[in-house]
């Protein structure tokens, strides 16, 4: 995380040395690429967005992705056939009208996921001997977060093409429910974030948490 500011603050301080730099008009229409949800540690997503002006300096944006179906670990546990998507509607107000400008933006981010967990579970039936099993069990996930966050949009160094960084805080709620679950199992956990699909973790709507985003884009002005 730290690494991350220092990235946000080595580019806003690039970004005050190019303001000095003579402007052309403001790009009203934009399609991006989510680059960092492509590396997504949890579950990669190929993510495509529009940006569009509404009025004056406020644009709306509406990005969207299917998450990638990949044979890989998500937290630490073995996957295998998985489906979902990811839908980021958001409201942004530019600073200033410029070609490298900050914004104050308003993210919303609803993902729903499906997939198979092969996890290793401690059973301990009453009476009987305790044992490890493997077990292919299912989850389907929903999640809903909504994010205050700053960030910078530059397409100065090139007519088209254009870099956007952002980065905030939020609040997300998470709904899990799962199939083939043992009886009188628990999920041995091989990470210290494998819980977010832990059947033994309580995780609903009801328990909002605090989190951060981060994200990169790279894209190209339409007009």
């Amino acid at each position: 995380m730290k690494h991350s500011a220092a990235i946000v603050v080595l580019l806003l301080g690039i970004a005050g040395f190019l303001n000095a730099q003579p402007e052309a008009s403001v790009p009203k229409m934009t399609v991006k690429l989510g680059a960092l949800s492509l590396i997504d540690p949890v579950l990669p997503s190929f993510n495509l967005a529009g940006e569009f002006q509404i009025s004056g300096r406020w644009y709306g944006q509406m990005e969207a992705g299917l998450i990638l179906n990949l044979e890989d670990q998500v937290d630490g546990l073995r996957t295998g056939d998985k489906s979902g998507f990811r839908l980021r509607p958001a409201v942004r107000f530019y600073y200033q009208e410029q070609r490298n400008r900050y914004f104050l933006e308003f993210l919303l981010v609803y993902r729903q996921v499906s997939m198979d967990i092969d996890g290793e579970f401690w059973i301990a039936p009453p009476n009987e001997l305790s044992y490890n099993r493997l077990v292919n069990y299912s989850v389907d996930s929903r999640k809903l977060s909504a994010f205050l966050n700053v960030g910078l949009f530059d397409h100065s160094f090139n007519e088209r093409l254009l870099v956007e960084l952002g980065m905030g805080l939020g609040l997300t709620g998470q709904d899990n429910s799962f199939s083939n679950i043992p009886d009188y199992g628990s999920l041995r956990r091989t990470s210290i974030f494998s819980g977010a699909f832990d059947p033994d973790y309580a995780i609903n709507t009801a328990d909002i948490r605090v989190t951060g985003m981060l994200y990169l884009n790279i894209g190209y002005v339409l007009f």
